[in-house]
């Protein structure tokens, strides 16, 4: 078992790590958090691009964060990884597992021979055809997973690991006590939507939606005549939720609101076909996290769009749960990944 290890996220702006000590343990010890940014274009959906430009910022990060161990775990998202619904006659699941380049090509987008394939078993059942296991097929670009790969041995770490990073995300987050209740994982990234439906901290169900923060910003951007760079300040000023705005403030948040529309209705259709699909359960709560999160109001108009009750992650008590070390002022709940992917990482 790894003593100490760091979760990697790497993302299409910036790179954000946690070192976790004794991560198999019932109370792993956050140690130590950092961020570092990244220049445009260096990762892409979820992609590493500049393999030297990403591997540089990784060993400024190692520095500036002082980390004390080399061993990382590196999350893996993105439009290069396909989660699909998949069930298989029952075996034991290493064999399904070795059984996946001759089953599964109908099911993902990609050749199977281009593919990293994984299958994380949810629950079993009995159909007509007998009894058989339900869970989450993983499809990830080779080269994607081998691009990352190469900056983290180019920063002079060691890979010992790669994981989904939304089932770190239903890790971290289960350290917050979820108990049986079906609970729904939203993060909006900057280039991607994760979507994750977990029970009693087992994943259900995934889909990563080819929709972030990023194509939000850039429809708003082309209504309203403005740079980027503006239209994130009035996503981040005004919001999303015109039920108090003034005459002058309405036209600016509902333009908001119809950049946000594809993002919203995305969301909504995941989870609608996850209940339809499955009978009979009730989503009991919502959490939603990541850099589109900030946006003022989005938690009221997706609880109004999935009639779910939308909450954010404290990350202050999660770090108590934790017994780390780590200040919990401020926004640290971008941080939640890098520490769900760490969290039951074993070299």
């Amino acid at each position: 078992m790894a003593r100490k290890v760091v979760g990697v996220d790497i993302g299409s702006r910036s790179i954000r790590a946690v070192e976790v000590r004794n991560p198999l343990a019932a109370e792993p010890v956050v140690a130590r958090m950092h961020e570092v940014g990244l220049p445009d274009g260096a990762v892409r959906n979820g992609e590493v691009i500049e393999v030297g430009t990403v591997a540089a910022a990784l060993k400024s990060l190692w520095v500036e964060a002082k980390f004390t161990t080399r061993d990382v775990v590196l999350g893996i998202g993105g439009s290069s990884v396909h989660p699909r619904d998949a069930s298989f006659p029952k075996a034991p699941v290493q064999r399904i597992r070795e059984t996946l380049p001759f089953t599964v090509q109908d099911l993902i987008p990609l050749p199977v021979a281009e593919a990293i394939l994984d299958f994380y078993p949810a629950a079993e059942a009995i159909t007509e055809d007998g009894p058989v296991v339900r869970g989450i097929l993983v499809a990830a670009s080779r080269d994607a997973v081998r691009s990352t790969i190469r900056a983290v041995i180019g920063a002079k770490l060691n890979p010992v690991r790669v994981d989904l990073q939304p089932f770190g995300l239903v890790r971290a987050l289960d350290r917050l006590g979820s108990g049986a209740a079906t609970t729904v994982i939203v993060e909006i990234g900057t280039s991607t939507t994760s979507i994750i439906v977990a029970e009693s901290g087992v994943p259900q169900f995934v889909r990563i939606l080819p929709i972030g923060d990023d194509e939000v910003v850039v429809a708003l951007a082309k209504r309203l005549g403005v740079s980027p760079a503006q239209a994130a300040q009035v996503k981040r000023t005004y919001g999303v939720v015109a039920t108090h705005a003034g005459p002058d403030e309405r036209p600016i948040i509902e333009a908001v609101y119809a950049a946000s529309w594809d993002l919203l209705v995305g969301i909504r259709d995941s989870l609608s076909y996850y209940t339809s699909t499955h009978h009979g359960v009730r989503l009991a709560r919502l959490v939603l996290l990541g850099d589109g999160a900030t946006t003022p109001g989005i938690d009221q108009l997706l609880g109004d769009a999935t009639r779910v009750s939308v909450e954010r992650p404290s990350f202050a008590k999660l770090a108590k749960v934790l017994k780390g070390p780590v200040d919990p002022g401020g926004d640290l709940s971008l941080y939640v990944a890098p520490l769900g992917i760490a969290i039951g990482a074993a070299a």
